[in-house]
């Protein structure tokens, strides 16, 4: 049975005098209206009308957002998600799993719209973990790559450092230009993490598709869905997935978070995970 990172560091927990938060994140009534939704109160025929439109509505639709907006929902879930506890216990359990490397590099994808309350908090959970890595390296460099975001939302994401990839497609050429920056502040072991949350399959596929050399993949530490169950859309197809393949000689470990509402709504079985350098060559041979 695997074992929880929450558990595991329970100890380490007590030092840094953290609290164990054990009810849901409530909104207040000014609150109430904080995080965008679809509203409900309409006729059955209005909501038949509603659930044909909601067919069409797919990842590319989009809601009209607002600076200020963005800014006071970010604020708000700074100030109530208390997922930076999580992001220290995380944060040391991840540079076990390090070992000597530096992380240099933090990717995010799909990170999806920032207004909406999972979002809005796993961005602010990615903050909270950087903020950690880069006492060790300052210099580390933040990429977002979502073909979604609107103005509003790259300019805030901006306004972080976050660099914006404007493609939908996976490469190693970030990380592998920000190994060349790192060299030059003596760097030897650089290392970066991809924070996918609830990313789908095809997301991760094509992910590891782009680094699948086990120079690349050694040096990655994946925060996102457990591997382990994730399978295709189409269970006809018969090829080996490159992600069951890692699945099996990777070292995952869950997150566990204190509230509940966190760990069973916004992040749903959200794991950490890497693979050796010794395994990713067997998984790489297994497909060749």
């Amino acid at each position: 049975m695997e074992d929880e990172i929450g558990p595991i560091l329970c100890e380490c927990c007590e030092k840094l005098n953290y609290v164990k938060i054990s009810k849901r994140i409530q909104c207040s009534d000014n609150d109430s209206d904080l995080f965008s939704k679809m509203d409900d109160s309409s006729s059955d025929d209005e909501k038949e009308e509603k659930d044909k439109a909601t067919l069409a509505y797919n990842k590319f639709a989009r809601q009209p957002t607002s600076k200020e907006k963005i800014l006071r929902v970010m604020k708000w879930v700074e100030t109530h998600s208390h997922s930076f506890e999580i992001a220290e216990l995380l944060h040391f359990y991840m540079k076990s799993m390090l070992k000597n490397k530096t992380i240099i590099q933090f990717q995010m994808y799909g990170i999806g719209e920032l207004i909406l309350e999972r979002p809005s908090h796993q961005l602010n959970f990615a903050f909270n973990i950087l903020k950690r890595f880069k006492r060790k390296f300052p210099e580390i460099t933040v990429t977002c790559q979502e073909p979604i975001l609107v103005k509003e939302e790259i300019e805030y994401l901006q306004s972080k450092n976050v660099k914006i990839i404007k493609t939908s497609k996976f490469s190693s050429k970030h990380f592998l230009n920000a190994s060349k920056s790192a060299a030059a502040n003596i760097i030897s072991e650089p290392a970066f993490i991809c924070y996918m949350i609830h990313g789908t399959h095809e997301m991760y596929e094509e992910f590891l598709e782009a680094h699948w050399k086990p120079e690349l993949l050694s040096r990655c530490i994946i925060i996102g869905n457990n591997p382990k169950y994730w399978t295709a859309k189409n269970e006809d197809v018969k090829s080996p997935f490159k992600i069951t393949t890692y699945a099996k000689l990777c070292d995952s470990k869950p997150v566990k978070f204190f509230d509940d509402y966190l760990e069973e709504v916004i992040f749903y079985g959200l794991h950490v995970y890497s693979i050796t350098k010794e395994n990713a060559e067997i998984a790489i041979n297994e497909l060749s």
